[in-house]
């Protein structure tokens, strides 16, 4: 089962659902094993006990057929308590970054338009190298921003930045991000930062000369595809079915608050990972 589609969702797994009639199967007719499944379902059980994540959604799809497709734990736990649903829908967040960043950085890779080892400071001028208190500099590579390994800070001040250059203002973020203090040498240490991901935004836009957007709609066109299936199908659901996974307003315009991480966490990555290894076996 080395090829299998597999959607796992505590993301957006079960809007596919909602917005595809895909026939329901055993998973033994389209070449599965039941009880391998059951694996997945202890990997999701695990992270719910360990509170790593409040609750999720898991859909197998294979041959087009929906093999599999259960809801476990909670979606919301503030400021009251609702179970999970499999229609519960959700905000992809920060996997955004996974599914068409770098997915466009490497598309350049592939190209010859970009090189994994380049600095950033090759396409972003601006961008300061980290610096050691002895005077020891080191580059800060593309690798480095793709790895969350880059020392950059998790995220900006964002009252800070709003004050000094007004919201919304890419340029000012971007001058934080080039100048900000490093807080690690580069490669020495894990820390997962939004404004990896940012700076890599600039670098493809500089490169190709078009919004990341419009790069990612011409290139990655089943992620295109998903993102108007999403804006579509959101627009008219209840609000109720949308699960709460920020303290802020996302565009679907409702008030979103979860006491736990739920796609963009740690968490929420480890227990894929746990599932995907015993779905690809």
């Amino acid at each position: 089962m080395r090829f299998l589609l597999t959607t796992f969702s505590i993301l957006l797994c079960s809007l596919q659902a909602v917005a595809q009639s895909l026939p329901r199967v055993a998973p033994e007719q389209v070449g599965m094993d039941s009880h391998r499944l059951l694996h997945a379902d202890e990997a999701i059980h695990r992270a719910i006990d360990h509170k790593e994540i409040p609750g999720a959604v898991l859909a197998v799809i294979r041959h087009g057929k929906m093999a599999y497709l259960k809801a476990y734990g909670n979606k919301r736990i503030y400021p009251n308590v609702e179970p999970m649903e499999i229609n519960t829908v959700f905000d992809m967040a920060s996997c955004s970054k996974s599914m068409s960043t770098a997915v466009s950085v490497m598309i350049l890779v592939e190209r010859g338009q970009l090189r994994l080892l380049d600095r950033v400071s090759f396409y972003l001028p601006d961008f300061q190298e980290w610096r050691g208190e002895n005077g020891e500099k080191k580059d800060i590579r593309i690798i480095d921003l793709m790895t969350h390994t880059s020392g950059l800070p998790p995220y900006a001040p964002v009252s800070e930045l709003q004050e000094k250059y007004g919201s919304p203002n890419p340029k000012g973020l971007m001058e934080y991000i080039s100048t900000c203090k490093r807080e690690f040498k580069p490669q020495t240490k894990f820390q997962y930062s939004c404004l990896n991901y940012i700076t890599l935004q600039h670098i493809i836009e500089t490169i190709t000369g078009q919004s990341l957007r419009d790069f990612a709609k011409e290139n990655n066109i089943d992620i295109e595809i998903a993102q108007v299936r999403i804006s579509e199908i959101a627009s008219n659901l209840p609000a109720d079915l949308i699960v709460t996974t920020s303290k802020v307003k996302r565009d679907f315009g409702v008030p979103l608050i979860t006491g736990m991480p739920f796609v963009s966490g740690l968490g929420v990555d480890k227990t894929k990972a746990k599932i995907l290894e015993v779905l690809n076996k």
